[in-house]
């Protein structure tokens, strides 16, 4: 069995974990969201593959950075030639859940001295996806120079300068065989609606395709808690069969209200069809995919850390762990989960 991973850790996109909070998860699928399709924003069809100029403009369909500038569209309908993912209302969590069939074997101040304690552990990659965001690029590995200058260009070329530490902050997470990318703009909860603007390119950093999507406090009940935080595609990823799986969150935590956000969505290849939308806070960085599970992580000091597994078919939690403490992020082999902790880390095995 091949397991596809995905790994974010939270200094690469600049989260603060102080604050860090989730909630229990719904063990009932969205039926609601099964096999539902995009709508397109006004405007020209956009390509879903093209063939890009060396410089990352625009791709030949007219798809290009300048999609993650704003002002262009509606609240609800991104802009011009976007498709556009409406997520259903997420279900409530009946819980509570099984454990997971996991042992902890190891656990340490660190990744690599839990790994180095996990004599079968094999080969592992845990930059494979790794999310950050583009105004710290510095902090991510696997950005190489080339890449960084094509995203950069790309951007500028927009009107975004994106060396600036302010709002609206650029996330960008690698995945798939393909090493796909999808840069996620951030959006301000403000009064509750809100329409995440996400571009979809290649390994290069030449644009493929771009996906608006919708949340709202009265659409989905979707809630950061805090008025002043930004919504974002936090982190990607892709199983054998081809499906996404996107992490759409806010890093922010410990607002005002009890935060209902945290979602993951699985979506078909060309992220245009919603397979189904998982409940709320479950999952607020990587995921690790083990055959027909999913394995996510939310949690923080102002609620409590778990570890969740998602069935893959349906979005229904089937089992959740109590973590020490939040997590930074998830490693997935054939037969161990690594988790890396706001302090410390963990290894386990799969019973």
């Amino acid at each position: 069995m091949r397991l596809a991973t995905l790994v974010s850790p939270l200094a690469a996109i600049g989260l603060t974990l102080g604050c860090l909070s989730a909630e229990p998860a719904s063990a009932d699928a969205l039926s609601p969201g099964l096999g539902k399709t995009v709508r397109l924003a006004a405007g020209p069809s956009s390509s879903s593959t093209v063939a890009a100029p060396a410089q990352s403009g625009s791709s030949g369909g007219g798809v290009g950075y300048g999609v993650l500038a704003g002002g262009a569209g509606s609240a609800t309908s991104g802009p011009p030639g976007s498709a556009v993912l409406d997520l259903p209302r997420p279900d409530r969590n009946p819980g509570p859940q099984r454990d997971i069939a996991l042992t902890k074997i190891a656990s340490g101040p660190d990744l690599a001295t839990v790994a180095s304690q996990i004599p079968d552990l094999g080969w592992y990659d845990k930059t494979i996806g790794e999310p950050c965001r583009i105004d710290w690029i510095e902090r991510c590995a696997w950005v190489s120079e080339e890449l960084g200058n094509t995203l950069y260009d790309g951007l500028r070329e927009a009107g975004i300068e994106p060396s600036s530490h302010q709002e609206p902050y650029f996330y960008v997470s690698r995945f798939g065989p393909a090493d796909r990318l999808i840069i996620s703009r951030s959006a301000s909860f403000g009064e509750g609606d809100v329409t995440i603007v996400n571009l979809l390119t290649d390994r290069a950093g030449r644009p493929e395709a771009s996906v608006a999507i919708p949340v709202s406090r009265q659409a989905q009940g979707f809630d950061t808690g805090d008025p002043s935080a930004g919504v974002a595609v936090l982190s990607a990823a892709q199983d054998e069969e081809g499906a996404i799986y996107l992490t759409i969150d806010t890093p922010s935590r410990c607002g005002d209200r009890p935060r209902k956000a945290g979602l993951l969505v699985k979506t078909d290849a060309s992220v245009e069809t919603i397979a189904w939308v998982s409940p709320f806070n479950v999952s607020d960085t990587s995921v690790a995919i083990r055959g027909d599970k999913i394995y996510a992580a939310s949690g923080g000091s102002c609620e409590k850390d778990y570890l969740y597994e998602l069935d893959a078919a349906t979005g229904k939690v089937t089992g959740r762990n109590v973590l020490s403490t939040a997590a930074d992020f998830l490693v997935g082999t054939p037969e161990h989960l690594l988790v890396d902790l706001y302090e410390g880390a963990e290894g386990y095995a799969f019973r």
